[in-house]
């Protein structure tokens, strides 16, 4: 079966069959009259009018077939649309596309189809037009041209009714304002710009293009008598002294005068200078003319007309006109406009009856608006405008504005009442973000520079420590190192309000409040009697549980500080219901003292920043503030109820989670990448060995110099090669000559971003590693930092043991890197079984688990007694049957060392068993291993038995070029280890590498071996090198040495040491150890 393709445009052809909103429209008298008509013209019994949509065809219209819509792939309408023309299926059965459809096989058992499709204005087909009959007919041209024509007239009839739906809200309030007679307008301040609709061009009685749109021109066309107090009222907006609000003539081009009523807003820019004016204009000429000429009962006629046109166009809109007397009856006319029932709570009968309109204002508001109402009515004030909350049915607050003109003729008022509660939260939300965002501006820029010194304090301190000699200087850096740590986590208490956290995990409530109870008892003391009461229901939320344990300990602090003289302290953990207006399951943790408590006052200013109770010295205000971001960051809430001398509660509402609802892939914050190293330095009497780690280069970038300094050397003191510079420029001319292995570096940098500068590092040197450093750390400088590459992202201050660690860890895995490249580089052609990555890692890491050690002896020439054993790797792995194999997966994978250390922890194991502590072991190295960094650290393996250890660096690789080869080989020497070159004459094995590293041993190649008792050359060349090496005092192995004449041969020559299946194959270690092979 042929499913129907998906063509490539459509999401183009979806979007504008969206548009037209016409797949949900009601069925349609025409298009049933036209399928009908199709059904007795072709005399067929199915005729379907179809709209293809994403995944279906909807059916709008059936003449024979009652379904409503049918899946898109198996469609025959989904092939239609394809073409432009015509789609013809005479027999379906005989059709191989379509034989084994389920339309076919099954209802409507289609015999022949034949379809026609349907476009929409933009020429995408959006349907088709099609008939069907159960048995397979021939369609002649006649019958193509009428089928054309009555998609057309489909085609047709859907665009009409798409025309018809498709008036959008912005039409309707176009169509309410001009049905109002309204126009709007805006002045662009600066520029002098007005922009009018058109509305307001027939309000002025003058064309568009007679308008130059400047304010004098609009000033120009007003009347004598007006125009310097319609000037003034303008320059009154401006200046904030009033809002706009007019009446003015103004004297169309055509002479006749007529009145205008304006109002408008101002914006403002953050200076507080004028922007633009947005407004209203509408003509009010008759209600003038009917107030001179007519009289109070006209005027109610033509208003009554008014207020109708009004309220259907207001209908819709969240707005209520009303007029009212000011003395509840005393007869003066009361009208409602609008849908005052959802909005204010009363209805139009209930309020032209009498009833208050603002009966049900929230009654903290309604003193105020009442006495504000007052005042304007004693002080013959025009007009007034307020704002206040509105109780509804279900019980939640909705913010109103109330604009009224007063008439202190008659004692009346008309007003408007405008839903504005999006509007005002909307606000709200804005300022306390503008709040927020600088408060942020002014912690980052706090904790950037103290986080800096914070950083020089503690590498000072640590460097001072690990120095002195005496307990007690020991003890008061260890305070100072302490101090250090209280000050960065207070700046990140500081930047946690202005940046709350915004990744979480499931956390169980009970399980945190029991896990806090040991820590809580000691942080409140022996005068607070604390209690918990945990849940018996499961209590989960969706907060991270470290923020929770810093929430719970700053209640906790705070109660304890409450209760000078002793008290209690509960904490409950249950399941709430929230709040009236975020109603639903919470997980509710309730914090309780019998403190002192505090004034109303005091708690509405609780949670602000930098707001304190405290006496001086005892606490700078972020605790709870801190508590506050973080419960909201979470989507929950923190409410606190007091009174003076009666103590305090805290309840903390977050969002419930049933025990289905957490997300196992969500628990970490989903990002295990980002560390946010703040772990406590290591004391004095924990820290580790150190080991020089052969040289490897560090590059600092960090603008501050003590903390440059400091950083600097700790790391040289861990024996790392370190370049400090306080620019990006600089670190730019420090790269080429320092060959760093590392770079860190600092966010703010006085010539630049950090973060373009780690960009531009892994653009030019992909394998290099990039520590990133902050002391004002953001989630989102985190991610944007391991997007862009950076394997650490550190939080200032930085505990010397992190960043050692961090460095170590980094350089480590870039060596790993340049390994990887490095053989990537050198084999483009053949390796076919390493061609898949991920399944070369996965065999490797199976490998890893099952390394085994094989042992082969090395005899001495003279007597054949065995001087030693040559460790060679097995592995149960078949991929890597070949072990060449598996060395060559270790290059391309970059995990040398893994498999190193995997070989040399096999060897160690083994070593134990052996008989004889004087035969030399010979371990075959990657010349990458060749580091004292490595094998020269206290958990290296091999160094318990390094005195009978020969490191025997294979021929693969090239050795590192510069000095820290020679260095590596001595520091490796002083641990006792001697060195051999593996198959002198092969690969990197030559020459210039044996007067470079100046072995213990050489070993011959078994290429040079092989026939050396037939080969007079070989004979030679084998005999000059055994010459030339034993005179430099290193000793010879001969290696595949097979039979007894290569035996004789090679003893003539005199080569020490002889190793082959001659006297042994590989085998398992010891196993019938023999000391002397016999002849």
């Amino acid at each position: 079966m042929q499913l129907a393709p998906i063509p490539f445009d459509d999401g183009e052809r979806l979007a504008e069959l969206t548009g037209l909103g016409v797949t949900g429209a009601p069925a349609d008298e025409q298009l049933d009259r036209i399928a009908a008509a199709a059904v007795q013209c072709f005399g067929v019994p199915i005729c379907l009018i179809n709209v293809v949509d994403r995944d279906k065809v909807v059916i709008k219209s059936g003449a024979g077939l009652d379904v409503s819509h049918m899946r898109r792939e198996v469609s025959f309408c989904g092939h239609t649309i394809l073409g432009e023309g015509s789609f013809v299926v005479a027999d379906t059965r005989t059709d191989e596309r379509f034989a084994d459809n389920p339309l076919v096989t099954g209802p409507p058992h289609v015999g022949f189809y034949a379809g026609y499709p349907i476009a929409g204005p933009s020429g995408h087909r959006i349907g088709t037009f099609c008939i069907i009959d159960h048995q397979p007919r021939s369609p002649g041209d006649a019958d193509l041209m009428m089928l054309r024509v009555l998609a057309e007239a489909a085609q047709n009839r859907i665009a009409e009714i798409s025309r018809t739906r498709r008036l959008d809200s912005a039409e309707l309030l176009a169509a309410a304002t001009n049905a109002a007679g309204i126009g709007l307008w805006k002045w662009d301040v600066p520029a002098d710009v007005l922009t009018w609709d058109d509305k307001m061009y027939a309000i002025y009685g003058i064309r568009a293009a007679d308008f130059s749109g400047a304010y004098e021109a609009w000033a120009a066309g007003l009347h004598p008598d007006d125009a310097e107090e319609a000037r003034l009222e303008t320059q009154r907006a401006l200046d904030g002294v009033k809002a706009y609000d007019t009446q003015f003539r103004v004297v169309w081009p055509g002479g006749g005068i007529h009145w205008i009523q304006a109002k408008a807003t101002v914006t403002r820019d953050e200076m507080g200078n004028p922007v633009s004016m947005m407004g209203l204009n509408w003509d009010i000429t008759a209600e003038k003319e009917i107030e001179a000429k007519v009289g109070a009962a006209a005027a109610r006629d033509a208003q009554a007309a008014l207020m109708e046109t009004v309220e259907v166009a207001i209908s819709e809109l969240p707005i209520v006109l009303y007029s009212t007397g000011w003395v509840a009856g005393d007869g003066s006319e009361r009208w409602l406009l609008g849908n005052a029932g959802s909005l204010l709570g009363v209805s139009k009968t209930d309020f032209e009856q009498g009833d208050d309109l603002l009966a049900n204002v929230v009654s903290t508001d309604r003193g105020k608006i009442e006495l504000e109402m007052a005042e304007a009515r004693s002080k013959g004030r025009g007009s007034i405008s307020q704002q206040f909350r509105v109780l509804g049915r279900d019980g939640t607050e909705r913010w109103c504005q109330h604009v009224a003109k007063l008439n202190h003729a008659n004692h009346t008022q008309s007003g408007a009442l405008l839903d504005i509660d999006t509007a005002k939260r909307l606000s709200e939300k804005l300022n306390e973000s503008e709040k927020m965002e600088a408060l942020g501006r002014l912690a980052g820029a706090i904790a950037h520079d103290f986080n800096n010194i914070l950083g020089v304090i503690s590498n000072s301190a640590t460097l001072a420590r690990d120095a002195a000699g005496a307990a007690g200087i020991q003890v008061d850096i260890d305070r100072i190192l302490a101090a250090a740590k209280r000050a960065g986590s207070t700046t990140r208490q500081l930047l946690t309000i202005s940046r709350p956290p915004t990744g979480s995990q499931s956390t169980d409530i009970n399980q945190c409040v029991v896990g806090m109870q040991e820590f809580l008892s000691t942080a409140v003391g022996a005068a607070v009697e604390l209690n918990v009461q945990t849940s018996d229901e499961k209590v989960i939320a969706r907060i991270d549980p470290t923020e929770l344990d810093r929430v719970i300990m700053n209640l906790a602090v705070n109660a304890r500080d409450a209760m000078p003289g002793g008290g209690k302290l509960g904490l409950v953990v249950s399941r709430g219901n929230g709040r009236p207006e975020r109603p639903g399951p919470t997980a509710r943790l309730t914090v309780s003292d019998t403190g002192t408590g505090m004034s109303p006052d005091t708690v509405r200013r609780i949670f602000e920043p930098f707001f304190t109770t405290k006496d001086a010295g005892r606490g700078v205000g972020l605790g709870l503030a801190t508590c506050s971001a973080i419960v909201t960051a979470a989507g929950g809430s923190i409410d606190c109820t007091s009174a003076e001398g009666a103590g305090t509660t805290f309840t903390v509402d977050l969002p419930l989670l049933e025990l289905g609802d957490t997300d196992d892939d969500e628990e970490g914050g989903g990002n295990a990448i980002v560390r946010f190293v703040e772990q406590p330095d290591r004391s004095a009497g924990q820290q580790q060995k150190r080991f020089a780690v052969g040289g490897r280069s560090i590059l600092i970038v960090e603008d501050d110099a003590d903390l440059r300094a400091t950083t600097q050397r700790l790391l040289e003191r861990e024996g790392f090669v370190v370049a400090a510079v306080g620019t990006i420029a600089a670190a730019r001319g420090a790269l080429p000559t320092l060959d760093a292995d590392l770079v860190i570096s600092d966010i703010q940098l006085p010539d630049g971003d950090g973060m373009d500068f780690l960009r531009e590092l892994k653009a030019a040197h992909p394998d290099l590693p990039v520590v990133i450093s902050t002391g004002v750390p953001t989630l989102e400088a985190a991610s944007r930092a391991v997007n862009d590459g950076a394997c650490e992202f550190l939080i200032k201050p930085v505990a010397a043991a992190d960043l050692i660690s961090v460095a170590r860890a980094a350089v480590v895995k870039g060596r790993r890197l340049k390994l990887q490249s490095k053989y990537l580089a050198g084999k483009t052609e053949g390796r076919e079984f390493l061609v898949d990555l991920s399944a070369t890692e996965e065999a490797f890491n199976s490998a890893l688990s099952t390394v085994r050690m094989h042992f082969q002896p090395i005899v001495n020439s003279c007597d054949s007694s065995v001087f030693g054993y040559e460790a060679l790797l097995r592995c149960d792995q078949p991929r890597f049957a070949n072990p060449l194999r598996l060395v060559e997966a270790a290059e391309m994978l970059g995990r040398v060392e893994d498999l190193g250390l995997s070989v040399r922890s096999a060897i160690a194991e083994a070593l134990p068993a052996r008989s004889s502590p004087a035969h030399a072991i010979f371990v075959n190295l990657h010349p990458s291993e060749v580091r004292a960094d490595l094998l020269g650290i206290a958990t290296e393996p091999l160094l318990p038995f390094a005195e009978n250890i020969v490191l025997e660096i294979t021929e693969r690789a090239a050795l590192d070029s510069d000095r820290r080869l020679e260095d590596d080989l001595n520091r490796l020497r002083d641990c006792g280890y001697r060195i051999a070159i593996d198959d002198l004459g092969e690969g990197y094995s030559g020459l210039a590498t044996l007067v470079r590293v100046h072995p213990e041993f050489a070993k011959i190649d078994k290429s040079l071996i092989t026939d050396i008792d037939r080969t007079p050359l070989k004979q030679d060349i084998v005999s000059a090198i055994i010459g030339m090496l034993q005179e430099h005092d290193i000793r010879v192995v001969a290696e595949g040495v097979e039979t007894p004449a290569q035996r004789a041969i090679l003893r003539e020559l005199e080569c020490d040491l002889l190793q082959g299946f001659l006297f042994a194959k590989p085998g398992p270690p010891f196993v019938n150890p023999r000391t002397v092979f016999v002849d």
